[in-house]
């Protein structure tokens, strides 16, 4: 790490150089990358906290095995880590999160289309609300709601210019939505996420039966798992694990 300082404490990361000076505190990273140096080349430290810029830190061979005990250590308390949810929900921008909505849609004597158009999204517990906008004002075009367990999956997709939430639909073309602010949709799309895996979770628990005085068969256990999986509740490698247990696999 030539002409640079990187001090670790209980709480944060302290670096600094000849003219850069950044505090990171431990439970703000979210990723840590590390690529060793070549016989040309420096190797890189990269640090990357939840909603802040990316902190790279140039790697040479002399500091090599101090980095990578550097990145072990970070990359522990980085798997640890969780996205500030209580911070999310208070945070005003994602009350009604501004994007662009894109839709696939089917027409009679075409191929399918992708519409698109300016939408606020609110989140809740078991849905969001698109509120659609026109381009030029703020008067509404109307709205659609997204329930929870019609989704399968939400993805994050991060691009150059811009970047993009898609939240695949079972049995029914799959909604986008596009923000150019990577660390706007970045907050948005943990705030989303968390609250779909939460409603998944909870929606497993209470198909849970409660046993009195009789036990269920494996079999009907079984029936019961599958019937989840396929209604997109739970995964494919979900299913094979309590297939697993339940068989005592």
């Amino acid at each position: 790490m030539k002409n640079e300082k990187l001090e670790l404490t209980d709480n944060e990361i302290i670096y600094e150089s000849s003219n850069k000076k950044r505090v990171i505190p431990l439970s703000d990273i979210r990723e840590v990358r590390y690529k060793e140096p070549g016989r040309l080349t420096g190797g890189l430290l990269d640090i990357i906290p939840f909603y802040d810029d990316l902190l790279r830190i140039t790697i040479t061979k002399k500091g090599k095995e101090n980095a990578q005990k550097i990145y072990t250590y970070l990359k522990y308390i980085s798997e640890n880590n969780s996205p500030p949810i209580k911070q999310l929900e208070q945070d005003p921008s994602l009350k009604e999160f501004k994007c662009l909505l894109q839709e696939e849609r089917e027409r009679i004597t075409t191929e399918k289309t992708t519409d698109t158009q300016d939408a606020l999204v609110t989140i809740f517990d078991d849905k969001i609300i698109i509120k659609k906008i026109g381009m030029f004002s703020k008067m509404s075009k109307g709205s659609k709601t997204v329930l929870f367990q019609d989704v399968t999956s939400i993805d994050l997709d991060l691009g150059i210019t811009y970047n993009y939430i898609v939240l695949t639909m079972a049995g029914s073309p799959g909604i986008i939505l596009q923000q150019y602010d990577k660390r706007q949709i970045q907050k948005f799309y943990d705030l989303l996420h968390y609250k779909f895996q939460t409603f998944k979770t909870n929606m497993i628990n209470n198909s849970n039966p409660v046993h009195v005085t009789s036990t269920v068969s494996d079999t009907d256990e079984l029936l019961k798992w599958h019937e989840l999986k396929e209604k997109g509740v739970i995964t494919e490698e979900e299913f094979e694990a309590k297939k697993k247990q339940i068989l005592g696999l």
